[in-house]
């Protein structure tokens, strides 16, 4: 849970996911997922950008995933 009292300046927020996505992670990663609607839907007001690495090395580029507002 985060919540963001303080206002930001102009309204631009920059978010980065660092997303641990090894199989350790399945349950986490799918809870995450199930919240990532609602966590969109609170951005409304702004400006945003948001960036995701990941901890997998492989070059396998199939799971690719372009988000844009």
């Amino acid at each position: 849970r985060f919540t963001q009292t303080k206002t930001i300046g102009d309204g631009t927020v920059d978010i980065l996911f660092v997303n641990d996505n090894s199989g350790s992670m399945s349950v986490d990663l799918a809870n995450m997922a199930g919240k990532f609607p609602n966590f969109i839907s609170s951005l409304q007001q702004l400006d945003y950008r948001i960036g995701m690495v990941t901890t997998d090395m492989s070059k396998d580029q199939g799971n690719l995933i372009s988000f844009s507002h």
